[in-house]
Parts: structure tokens; C-alpha cells; sequence
């Protein structure tokens, strides 16, 4: 027991500091200083890592919904658009006629793109693929592979025409058809866009001819056409608007002027 009363009596008499100083003025506004340095470092990275986890979300959304209606495109054969894929071994050029799968899918900021190829259907192409708001009424000239437009015509079966949100805006009878000599088409067929029908507010549109062939099977085709802004626009009294293709002779006046800015 000695001994432990001279161990407590040695602790107590080793001095301790206490002290009720508080911060000064100066020692809390370098610490303030040094938290909104810290604050303004790491903020924008942190924000900017957020953002970079939602648009990876956003692509791979895209991507998943995009990759899905590729496949479902191509189990159904449904193209747009006359493609060749060309290959060369050496001194040999080996092609390989079909028709486009094209899907566009946008997520919030991210978009996914995908292509791709079936080979061996039959496809058409447009001829003009895009044109100019304010044209006049104008003959579209359709080059078809593997296709049969005359069976078509001769079926009274139309061309028909869709917005990009997929609502019908025309159905227009094949004016002509006549065969090529063209190591790429077959034949060629035509029909009429009216002036004012379509506009760049719903480009781009889906041109689509379908007709039957033995057994009841149906072959669809689809191009696309596309419309550009008016090159030209001009804006009189009564705040009447006309608008050009050419800034020329031909003028088409518009009650109102909406586009995708392209």
C-alpha cells in the first residue's frame, strides 16, 4: 500500500497545462480560408464525376435501346436505304448489295448511333434524298434492286410518306416505271411531292412502297428524305411570311416557320 500512495503522490505532482484560450481572428480566418480553398478545389470535380455517372447511364440506356431495335430490324428485314459493302483480297472486289439498318436513340445529353447491313434484300434509294423548304410540286425519281414496281402499279399500291414521328403525311400513286441498265439498280419509278407537303419541322421522313408476291408475302421498301431549312425568308407587312428555296423565283408563303435547326 506504500507504494502505491508514493505512485499517486509522484502523478500528482507531474503539471499539466490547461489553458481556456480560444482561437484568434486570424487563426479562424486561415481556417476558413483553407476549407474554401478545399470547397472550390473539389466541387467541380465532384460535379463534374456526378455528370459523368449520369451520362454513362444515359449512353448505356441509349445504347441498350438502340441495340434492340437493330436486332429487331434485322430479324424482320426491315431497311432504309440501297447499301453496298465492297471487299478487296488482293486483285479482287468482292460486293455486297443490301440495305441499311439505321437506329438513332437519344437519352437526356447522350445519344447512340448504330448501323448495320442485310444483305441481299430489296431496297430503294431516292433521288433527291433532301430538299429545300418552299420547293414547288416536284417529281421524286425511286431506284428500286430487287424490286418489282410495275407489279406495284399495277396493284394501285402507293408510295407512302411518314413524318419522323411516324404519322402517314401522303399516300402518292407511281406516276411511271422503267427499267435500268445499271450495274447497281434494276429499275426506277416515280411519283409527285406536293409543294408545302413536307417541312424540316418533321425531318426527316420515311418514303415506304409495299406490295405482294407469291404466297401472299408482302415486300416493304423505305428511303428516306430529308428537308433543309428555306434558304431564303422574307417577312412583309402584316408580318406575312414567304419563304424560298433559291432566294429567286420561287417564293411559298408560310403562316408560321418551326424547324429542328438543320
Amino acid at each position: 500500500m506504500g507504494f502505491l500512495k508514493i505512485v499517486r503522490d509522484k502523478i500528482k505532482k507531474i503539471p499539466t497545462i490547461v489553458s481556456n484560450r480560444g482561437f484568434t481572428f486570424i487563426e479562424v480566418l486561415v481556417a476558413l480560408t483553407i476549407l474554401i480553398v478545399i470547397v472550390f478545389a473539389f466541387t467541380p470535380l465532384l460535379l463534374g464525376s456526378i455528370n459523368r455517372i449520369h451520362f454513362a447511364g444515359d449512353k448505356s440506356e441509349a445504347l441498350y435501346e438502340g441495340q434492340s431495335e437493330v436486332e429487331v430490324d434485322i430479324a424482320e428485314r426491315r431497311t432504309i436505304d440501297g447499301y453496298e459493302l465492297v471487299f478487296t483480297y488482293g486483285d479482287t472486289e468482292i460486293v455486297v448489295p443490301g440495305g441499311l439498318v439505321d437506329v438513332e436513340k437519344t437519352k437526356g445529353d447522350a445519344s447512340a448511333w448504330l448501323r448495320g447491313l442485310v444483305p441481299f434484300v430489296p431496297t430503294i434509294n431516292l433521288y433527291p434524298s433532301l430538299i429545300i423548304e418552299g420547293y414547288e410540286t416536284f417529281t421524286i425519281r425511286v431506284a428500286g434492286r430487287e424490286t418489282d414496281f410495275e407489279l406495284a402499279k399495277s396493284n394501285n399500291r402507293r408510295f407512302i410518306i411518314y413524318d419522323r414521328h411516324g404519322n402517314i403525311v401522303e399516300e402518292q400513286l407511281i406516276t411511271s416505271v422503267s427499267n435500268l441498265e445499271d450495274d447497281v439498280y434494276d429499275e426506277e419509278a416515280e411519283f409527285e411531292i406536293k409543294e408545302n407537303l413536307i417541312t424540316n419541322a418533321n425531318t426527316p421522313y420515311i418514303v415506304s412502297l409495299t406490295w405482294e408476291i407469291e404466297d401472299e408475302i408482302e415486300v416493304t421498301t423505305r428511303g428516306r428524305l430529308k428537308v433543309k431549312l428555306p434558304y431564303a425568308l422574307a417577312v412583309g407587312e402584316g408580318q406575312r411570311i414567304w419563304i424560298s428555296p433559291n432566294a429567286r423565283e420561287t417564293w411559298r408563303e408560310k403562316t408560321q416557320i418551326t424547324g429542328t435547326g438543320q
